[in-house]
């Protein structure tokens, strides 16, 4: 639906008056961070990406994997450390 230029058209001319919901707005984003834009569209998409600067990192099933490995391993950490902090340790030769 994005692609269709009438759509985003009426999108952006929603977004400029403020009327636009936030999922309206990312879409608008994640368009314009895959699409080149329209020459008439190019102000409004830098606004846009402005606005939004990177996509939703959790949309992503393999990011949010590794994001949920990641915390739980930080949480195994700092559950077995005495203190329960994580700690960095740096070994000497």
């Amino acid at each position: 639906m994005i692609k269709d230029r009438k759509y985003r058209q009426k999108l952006i001319a929603r977004y400029l008056e403020a009327d636009t919901t936030v999922q309206e707005e990312i879409m608008l984003a994640e368009y314009y961070r895959t699409h080149k834009a329209e020459a008439d569209e190019a102000d409004v998409a830098t606004l846009i990406l402005m606005d939004y600067p990177v996509a939703d990192i959790l949309s992503d099933p393999e990011r949010k994997r590794d994001i949920r490995f990641i915390s739980m391993a930080i949480r195994h950490c700092s559950l077995h450390s005495p203190d329960g902090y994580v700690h960095h340790t740096t070994q000497r030769r």
